[in-house]
């Protein structure tokens, strides 16, 4: 779990934050995304499987995750 510090207030890094920022770099695999977040793997699981339905990540193939392609659609 992340904690970020604001002022004088500390506040968690939600998990949703932590992944878009992981994949900003390019696609990763569940196993790697699991690891850098050193979250519950479940949680982390449900909130990959929560953003693929949202349509904020996509699954590249199984295990693999991206963000999606944000050129316009031909």
């Amino acid at each position: 779990m992340e904690w970020q510090k604001i002022g004088g207030n500390i506040r968690r890094v939600t998990y949703r934050e932590q992944i878009l920022a992981l994949l900003a770099n390019g696609e990763k695999k569940a196993s790697e995304v699991t690891a850098a977040i050193e979250g519950n793997s479940k949680a982390v699981h449900h909130e990959l499987v929560r953003l693929v339905k949202m349509g904020e990540i996509v699954k590249v193939r199984w295990g693999v995750y991206a963000l999606p392609d944000a050129s316009p659609p031909k």
